[in-house]
């Protein structure tokens, strides 16, 4: 590789990405729920935890965001680590958030 050529490295995430989880929190909190993004680095990828709920006895929403070595966002559930999407933005991979994330699911009792 020439000396004058710098590699991109594709799995970390940009300011504008950390811009875009802090609006998805704002997002979040505006409904009433509480929101928490944690960026971790991991096996020397960076990824971020999401995690939302309200203050009912309901099981918090939890998934898994991370770039790939393409550059691509990889939306993972926070439990069983299934891949959900991937998406070529940020707002892509946003956008494939589960409902449960913005809604509790509330069980009704006849």
């Amino acid at each position: 590789m020439p000396e004058n050529v710098v590699e991109l490295d594709l799995t970390r995430f940009t300011p504008a990405d950390a811009r875009k989880l802090e609006a998805l929190q704002r997002k979040v909190w505006a409904m009433h729920r509480w929101c928490r993004c944690d960026r971790i680095e991991r096996d020397g990828r960076e990824q971020v935890f999401l995690y939302s709920g309200d203050r009912s006895r309901q099981p918090y929403a939890s998934y898994r965001l991370c770039r790939t070595d393409t550059g691509a966002y990889a939306l993972h559930d926070g439990r069983s680590e299934r891949l959900l999407a991937t998406a070529r933005t940020m707002d892509g991979a946003i956008d494939a958030l589960p409902e449960d994330f913005y809604y509790a699911r509330h069980r009704t009792t006849s």
